[in-house]
């Protein structure tokens, strides 16, 4: 491949992460803590056993 070729590729990559990345506007809302908890309020409330159940909250791309 030709050193023209080269740069094409490394444009359309580098052009292709660039477009991926979120934009950070004023407008956006923050992220505040809900002041909620995933944990038990008391150990009797625990199930029994080695596992836990935990409540995730997932934004954005996964």
């Amino acid at each position: 491949m030709t050193w023209k070729h080269w740069v094409a590729v490394v444009l359309v990559i580098g052009l292709g992460i660039v477009l991926q990345m979120p934009r950070h506007d004023r407008t956006m809302e923050e992220h505040q803590p809900t002041g909620r908890t995933t944990a038990p309020a008391t150990a009797s409330d625990a199930p029994a056993g080695p596992y836990r159940t935990v409540a995730l909250e997932v934004t954005g791309m996964t």
